[in-house]
């Protein structure tokens, strides 16, 4: 088989390697990981025609990795740099283990036993198939929230590996006796090929497990926004019998002619039921007014303008997941900045034919919690929202400014509704 190839093979599965260890942190360019991989492959492939000591294409290949990862990823030099050793560490590992082992059962490799260069590349799949059982491994050590159910989740990878890896070993073995050109050529493809479904294995079962973790997350997510719901509707309940009972004492203290002083101290004490922000919606009234309580609480300013009475159009349900998550999302994100900083502006209006909400908050992001705050910016609260709006055509758009993140939302309100109120889309004052 021509060398070249071969090279360029192994290479390219070594260059993945790279970017399997990598496949958990951010990323600055979206498609950097192909320039990564294409200049590691090149460089690796020319310095084997030249044949380069081995010291210095080492060195060369933790320079490529070093200055190009970090242009690539959001990673800190010190964490790039344990990488990249790691990497280096896991192929020369590899390498001396399986030579090491080969020498203690077998006669030297070094020896007159390496009749066919078949055997050496045969001898490189194995070694190349250990080094990345041994990064499989670095990648969940090093891990830093690895939970006990993710260490469970990982023993059927890890043992499913180990399977493959001991069929590379045992054709490895059997390959330096067989004396058939074309036996041999069989059966190092068909090696290739066990390394390559070795490779897929592995990355096709964390891809099963992430997406069966996420899908469950985002079921458990969807459950508590129907608990939310549920609430949202008892209090709205609750909270409509207590102002009722509430007017009604007014009254009865009146026509008992209770003195001034008691009927103001009751007055007092009862006046937070009438403090509603009339939104044109009952139910977003009963979210608003909550989410005002809680931001009191912890002295965040929460300024609201709103007009949502063209609003019915959207389901309880979905008013919930919206806004209730949004608001949550801009409490927790503020309470921790110092009081003065502590804002959260809501604004929903009408405009022409569209329903346009601006939810604006102040945060912290630095670069000791840059990882937190890309997670709140893309966790599941905002996705369900997303969902929520894409139900009724909707658009969704998050940005991220400095201190400030924004949540923009466009609805289009439907033309039964603004049919039943032709009038008001009519005139100038409402066609903003």
């Amino acid at each position: 088989m021509n060398p070249i190839v071969i090279d360029v093979f192994l290479t390219c599965i070594e260059a993945f390697y790279l970017l399997y260890l990598f496949q958990n942190e951010e990323k600055k360019k979206r498609n950097g990981s192909w320039v990564l991989f294409l200049s590691f492959v090149v460089a690796v492939v020319c310095m084997s025609c030249i044949d380069v000591p081995v010291v210095i294409k080492l060195l060369i290949e933790i320079v490529i990795i070093m200055l190009i990862g970090q242009w690539i990823w959001e990673i800190s030099l010190l964490k790039l740099g344990i990488y990249t050793i790691t990497y280096i560490m896991a192929i020369v590992m590899s390498e001396l283990i399986v030579v090491q082992v080969w020498n203690f059962f077998a006669a030297p490799i070094l020896s007159t036993n390496l009749v066919y260069d078949d055997f050496r590349i045969s001898l490189i799949i194995v070694i190349k198939a250990l080094s990345f059982f041994i990064l499989i491994l670095v990648k969940k050590i090093f891990k830093p929230d690895l939970k006990v159910t993710e260490w469970d989740e990982s023993y059927p990878i890890i043992f499913s590996g180990s399977a493959y890896l001991i069929v590379i070993i045992i054709v490895n073995i059997n390959m330096v006796h067989i004396k058939s050109t074309e036996d041999r050529l069989l059966v190092l493809i068909g090696d290739g090929i066990i390394l390559i479904a070795y490779i897929l294995n592995i990355v096709c079962s964390e891809r099963y497990i992430a997406t069966k973790k996420l899908l469950e997350e985002r079921k458990n997510k969807l459950m508590q926004l129907e608990l939310q719901y549920d609430y949202y509707q008892r209090k709205k309940d609750d909270e409509e019998y207590v102002r009722k009972i509430y007017h009604d004492l007014k009254n009865h203290l009146l026509l008992m002619n209770v003195g001034e002083g008691v009927l103001a101290e009751v007055s007092n004490k009862l006046k937070k039921i009438e403090n509603y922000y009339h939104t044109g919606n009952e139910f977003l009234d009963v979210i608003i007014h909550d989410k005002m309580q809680k931001a009191d609480n912890k002295v965040i300013d929460l300024e609201c303008e709103i007009d949502f009475s063209m609003g019915g159009f959207i389901k309880p349900i979905d008013i919930s997941t919206i806004f209730g998550n949004l608001l949550d999302n801009a409490i927790e994100a503020t309470e921790n900045l110092e009081e003065g900083d502590r804002i959260i502006i809501c604004k929903i209006k009408r405009k022409k034919g569209l329903l346009v909400v601006s939810i604006q908050n102040t945060y912290k992001c630095n670069a000791l919690n840059k990882k937190k705050s890309k997670e709140y910016m893309h966790g599941f609260g905002l996705k369900n929202t997303q969902d929520a709006v894409a139900k009724y055509n909707g658009e969704c758009h998050i940005f991220s400014d400095k201190n400030i993140f924004k949540v923009s939302i466009v609805l289009p309100i439907p033309n039964y509704m603004i049919e039943e109120r032709k009038d008001e889309f009519t005139d100038g004052k409402n066609n903003k």
